[in-house]
């Protein structure tokens, strides 16, 4: 589900303009994936044409048409980022077609990275020894800004520690805007 929930938006806008950003900065092609494709600017808070200012414009272009997850080719992309919001514990927890490309994208060593609520697509990942991909991992879980539900982080956190992951509460290594 893409829409958003209790009044929240259903993805991380700031998480995603920042990575854009980053990634045109750098020279990197990329795509915006979602589980069906399409348009999915009925994620985003609604506002009168006045009130939207550029963010939002950016925001609307970059989910305006979106590829489907079942389109996506491994040898298409070098790494895959999984982009935290509220909506992302429904749209990636159990997403077969996520877990199976995320899988093949760790078999072949390459970058996977998921922020915010977006690690809960890194959860039912196995390698080739059908061991947990976050086996053995430390992880930050800090949630999206405006989403401050201690029970998601709890539960977040619960369910990595299940799959054997270690929860550290920062890490000086990772670079990042916040």
């Amino acid at each position: 589900s893409t829409a958003e929930s209790d009044g929240k938006p259903g993805l991380d806008q700031d998480g995603m303009i920042s990575t854009v950003k980053a990634m045109r900065a750098a020279g990197f092609d990329y795509h915006v994936i979602s589980p069906t494709g399409g348009n999915l600017c009925s994620a985003l808070p609604q506002s009168s044409t006045a009130q939207r200012d550029v963010r939002t414009r950016n925001i609307e272009m970059l989910l305006s048409s979106t590829k489907a997850l079942s389109e996506v080719k491994t040898a298409w992309y070098a790494a895959i980022f999984l982009i935290g919001g509220s909506t992302a514990m429904g749209d990636f927890k159990n997403n077969k077609e996520l877990r199976e490309l995320v899988g093949r994208h760790y078999d072949q060593n390459l970058v996977i990275l998921g922020v915010c609520e977006g690690v809960i697509g890194l959860l039912q990942v196995v390698d080739s020894q059908n061991k947990p991909i976050v086996k053995s991992r430390r992880v930050v879980v800090q949630l999206s800004p405006g989403n401050e539900d201690s029970k998601i982080k709890e539960q977040l956190e619960s369910l990595l520690k299940q799959k054997g992951a270690s929860i550290v509460t920062e890490n000086k290594d990772w670079i990042t805007d916040r």
